[in-house]
């Protein structure tokens, strides 16, 4: 992603590297969320995947740190990109929603609502670029 930017701009600003936070932070959370699904497959077949070999609770607490991260992230690069409504409002709904379903998560250890997190979390992803494109075209008439 930063070198994509860095091509098009011929720089690296802070955006870029908000941006490339958003990703790296949503990695975790959403294969974890999939993971502890699948915790049980993935220890027999001796694949190191953190809720095979850590605590529901650490892995959670892994999964906050880095849902919050990510948010962090995608609020970084509203403010970096002087983004306009849409953004904001998308960012912000998406990210309260995946902060809630990844507490919930931890608070229930459900398989059932780490599948909602790992299907959420892809949506957030979408929502959130979608959001910047739209916001965009709503802000300069593209």
């Amino acid at each position: 992603m930063l070198i994509g930017w860095s091509a098009v701009t011929g720089t690296v600003s802070w955006s870029a590297v908000a941006l490339f936070g958003v990703v790296f932070f949503w990695t975790p959370p959403h294969f974890w969320a999939l993971a502890i699904r699948y915790s049980d497959d993935y220890s027999a077949v001796d694949v190191p995947m953190l809720p095979s070999v850590a605590s529901l609770r650490t892995t959670t607490a892994q999964m906050l740190a880095h849902t919050t991260a990510m948010v962090v992230c995608s609020l970084v690069f509203g403010y970096a990109e002087a983004m306009g409504p849409v953004y904001w409002i998308g960012a912000v709904v998406t990210g309260v929603a995946f902060l809630g379903l990844t507490w919930r998560v931890r608070r229930t250890g459900s398989a059932s609502d780490a599948m909602k997190l790992f299907h959420f979390s892809i949506t957030y992803l979408t929502v959130l670029f979608a959001a910047m494109a739209v916001d965009i075209v709503v802000r300069f008439g593209i």
